[in-house]
């Protein structure tokens, strides 16, 4: 379940096993309010290309953000299912790994083909900007994408105030 605009929601992906139309990948569904398995055929909104498909969905307290296959970050947000809207995070950044989008100190951190990113209202940040060249040569030498896409995720502490990412191969970063 996911809280928006207040209230809380279960969201499914195309991919999700909620979905029946395969045929959309792009499609974001949400339930009744209060009823996470009732979700109406009308409750959903188109997000990006119809060719790339969801890879991650993840909230804040403001906002809901999509994570989309080699297209990019976007947002949903709004105050009721008739004022939901969704608009472009980022484009440049494509997710990798859907195991590493976690929610983290009021933003959703991701690890992207550039490197470890933050989203919230505010817009992108890249928090790996101390470790990007071997984080970089990791992905690139290590192991394949493909390997990273399966087998990377994220553990966030909020008590000690930070998030570790977990990637395949044998280097510490």
């Amino acid at each position: 379940a996911t809280t928006l605009a207040g209230q809380t929601a279960s969201l499914y992906g195309a991919n999700n096993a909620g979905s029946q139309l395969p045929g959309k990948p792009n499609r974001v569904y949400w339930s009744k309010i209060g009823q996470p398995e009732a979700w109406p055929r009308i409750n959903w909104l188109d997000v990006g290309s119809e060719r790339r498909r969801v890879l991650a969905i993840c909230a804040t307290d403001r906002a809901l953000y999509v994570f989309k296959e080699n297209e990019g970050i976007f947002r949903i947000f709004g105050d009721s299912d008739e004022t939901f809207d969704v608009e472009p995070v980022d484009l440049k950044y494509k997710p990798i790994a859907a195991e590493t989008v976690v929610a983290f100190d009021k933003r959703v951190w991701a690890l992207c083909d550039k490197g470890i990113v933050a989203v919230n209202e505010a817009g992108l940040e890249v928090m790996s900007n101390d470790i990007q060249e071997e984080l970089l040569r990791a992905l690139i030498t290590s192991v394949t994408l493909a390997d990273v896409a399966t087998m990377a995720w994220a553990l966030p502490y909020e008590s000690e105030s930070f998030c570790t990412f977990f990637l395949p191969g044998d280097r510490d970063i």
